[in-house]
């Protein structure tokens, strides 16, 4: 029997991935509690406020069961109790988890469905009436009979929640006929479509990350940026002195591709040493939260990259040291990752062919889109390592040393 035929309870019933960690899941029930992520990682969803019975607070989880595996999730009730998983063969009748179980199934029957969102966190949409365009950044389901979802939306730079009825699709204007016969576009709405142009496109003329960071920056930081515009290619090495910012370089990099939608899923590869300075760093000046990858979390990364379950939008962090030592890197070479942004600190640890640091360095390349190299000390290697980073960067364009 393995591991999938278990049931489980965990005393916070926020930790989702406790129990969507350990496999795919048919059913999810939410008692006394909004439905936000839970509705995108199962095939149905109910909710049910104010139950005729208080189970302990807490997640839960029944699998090896008919019809497909089953989440429960109590946000509120009776007092937490221990986590613990126990395999099917050794549950009894008794046992405090099959009585959960036996009341889930019961609430189930009762219980709303919640009807799939119309609309993805990050999503562009425009409301109705007004026509204004806005960006979804969090949404939320409360049951009841009017229950819908709500969305929290940014409109011309503030934040507001509409109810999904209040919302529609952005219009597709790609057939010229509709330029004909549709009404005349409001000039505000005009205003809004060339807005957005610049911002899917790649106009090299205009920098989006100025002044949108916490933090004042010296104008040879916008430098690297401008590079990036103007050549219109996607790596680039920066070898600036010490003391010099080459993290805040990054960090514009970073901040200019996530104005443009071009910085979805980030990684940072830096000495295991520097790993907290870069998440402090990315926090405080650029308000960019970085998940660090363990050893724990990169099994997570592993099983759910397996699964197509990775996170659209997720920006992580993990030391050179474990992740070229990391007994699953292999796997991925069938099929890579897929990154918009890749930032390399102390890239020239990766200068020699024959290290696994250079095999990492390899696998990087592959997987990003937009790949950054930091070095602060070029001026001291020899011409072969330079040509050496200068592969890994852009694979082809320049004669590695043999």
């Amino acid at each position: 029997m393995g591991p999938a035929h278990s049931f489980g309870y965990h005393p916070d019933p926020e930790q989702l991935h406790v129990a969507l960690d350990r496999g795919e899941f048919a059913r999810a029930l939410i008692l006394d509690g909004p439905v936000r992520a839970m509705v995108s990682s199962v095939a149905e969803c109910r909710v049910l406020g104010k139950p005729e019975v208080e189970l302990p607070e807490g997640l839960y989880w029944f699998q090896g069961i008919d019809g497909g595996a089953f989440i429960l999730q109590v946000a509120i009730g009776a007092p937490t109790g221990d986590a613990t998983v126990v395999p099917l063969d050794q549950l009894h009748d008794d046992h405090p988890l099959m009585a959960a179980f036996g009341w889930a199934e019961h609430l189930w029957l009762g219980a709303q469905l919640v009807p799939a969102p119309r609309f993805e966190v990050n999503e562009a949409a425009v409301t109705h009436p007004g026509d204004a365009d806005v960006v979804i950044r969090d949404r939320v389901f409360h049951g009841g009979p009017s229950g819908q979802w709500s969305y929290t939306v940014i409109v011309e730079g503030r934040q507001q929640n509409v109810i999904e009825s209040s919302l529609k699709a952005r219009p597709e204007l790609d057939d010229p006929r509709n330029w004909v016969t549709r009404e005349p576009t409001p000039a505000r709405r005009f205003g809004a479509t060339l807005t957005r142009a610049k911002l899917q496109s790649k106009f090299a003329n205009t920098l989006f990350s100025f002044r949108a960071t916490r933090t004042t920056f010296r104008p040879y930081q916008f430098k690297p940026v401008l590079k990036l515009l103007q050549t219109g290619k996607a790596r680039i090495l920066i070898a600036d002195e010490v003391g010099l910012g080459k993290t805040i370089e990054a960090g514009l990099i970073w901040t200019e591709l996530e104005a443009r939608r071009e910085a979805d899923r980030v990684l940072i590869v830096c000495p295991a040493g520097l790993v907290g300075k870069w998440k402090e760093e990315m926090d405080d000046r650029f308000e960019f939260d970085v998940v660090e990858l363990d050893s724990k979390t990169l099994q997570t990364f592993l099983e759910r990259h397996r699964q197509n379950r990775l996170p659209r939008r997720q920006a992580y962090i993990c030391s050179i040291e474990r992740l070229r030592s990391w007994a699953g890197i292999e796997e991925l070479d069938d099929l890579p990752p897929e990154f918009d942004l890749i930032i390399v600190d102390e890239a020239h640890s990766m200068r020699n062919q024959d290290t696994k640091s250079y095999a990492l360095g390899t696998r990087l390349s592959d997987w990003a889109d937009n790949l950054v190299f930091l070095t602060a000390t070029p001026i001291n290697l020899r011409q072969e390592d330079l040509l050496n980073l200068l592969e890994l960067l852009a694979p082809g364009d320049y004669e590695p040393s043999r």
